[in-house]
């Protein structure tokens, strides 16, 4: 486990170096809720805001500046302390929310801001999503495909058939939280049974292709808890090793199934939890950076 400041003990260090050395990948760690830049591939500079609360992202917003051209929340930021049977309830919240997030993008114009929210199609269900906003204007939106827990499924209109996205003006691919999971799931040969048992049988037969742009050199992944998991599967008290390890694993996937992707950022946050959910629940956010290794190295 993680100390408070999201820095790995030194016992513990070189365990995790010796796992790190038979993955495809090196592994950069911002274990804290807060403001981190990251260079991706083309000198492509992502401004990640990791916050726990709507209050506590609002006020990390304050600290960008001009320099800061793309900036990413985790998923469903802008619902951030709710039960997802709620969400059509707080519709209104919600929608205020995003159009804060557009005014501020109205300071900095030639910053795209990704929003991590649900949205609200004309009928039927929310769907968990990303809205590209700038300058005062979602200029766009991404869908997440498959639904991390039975409640997602049931309050939410997952998006099967969601078309590869690419950010825009960028060689950075999205994907939202549970489908990095369910694209290295797409990879097994047990694909089918492994779907069934988790639940997402709507990802069954879908086209691992589709999840990622032919273009994209970079894997950006807004998440909340990592990349999800099953609680069962969960020793209490070890949270935080059980959501590194389904994160990591995936994005080795990834790698040797798309030569192309140099690298991966994951930009996560923690949900508020009641006392009897603790033991089960991560200490930190997972905000993580995976840079493919070179031959060399």
């Amino acid at each position: 486990m993680n100390n408070e400041k999201g820095e790995v003990p030194i016992q513990k260090q070189a365990e995790t170096d010796r796992i790190l050395r038979l993955y495809l990948f090196r592994e950069t760690q911002r274990f804290t809720h807060g403001v981190h830049r990251f260079q991706l591939a083309d000198n492509q500079m992502v401004t990640a805001i990791s916050a726990q609360t709507w209050s506590e992202f609002i006020g990390y917003l304050s600290q960008i500046t001009e320099e800061d051209k793309l900036v990413v929340s985790p998923e469903l930021m802008t619902f951030t302390g709710q039960p997802l049977e709620e969400v059509m309830e707080t519709r209104k919240t919600i929608e205020n929310r995003v159009d804060e997030v557009g005014k501020k993008s109205e300071e900095y114009p030639q910053t795209l801001f990704l929003l991590g929210t649900p949205t609200f199609p004309e009928k039927g269900k929310p769907r968990n999503s990303v809205a590209f906003i700038q300058n005062g204007t979602i200029v766009g939106q991404a869908n997440k495909r498959s639904g991390g827990s039975a409640a997602e499924y049931e309050n939410f209109d997952l998006v099967t058939e969601e078309p590869a996205v690419l950010v825009p003006e960028t060689g950075i691919g999205l994907l939202i939280c549970a489908d990095l999971s369910s694209l290295s799931i797409l990879e097994s040969p047990r694909a089918e049974e492994i779907l069934r048992r988790i639940g997402r049988v709507n990802m069954i037969g879908a086209n691992p292709a589709n999840f990622i742009h032919p273009e994209a050199k970079s894997l950006l992944v807004i998440s909340c808890w990592g990349v999800g998991g099953r609680r069962r599967l969960i020793k209490p008290g070890k949270a935080d090793e059980y959501y590194l390890v389904q994160l990591r694993g995936p994005v080795d996937k990834v790698m040797k199934t798309f030569p192309q992707i140099k690298e991966v950022l994951n930009v996560d946050r923690i949900p508020l939890m009641a006392e009897k959910d603790l033991p089960y629940t991560p200490t930190h956010p997972f905000n993580a950076f995976y840079k493919r290794k070179t031959t060399q190295s």
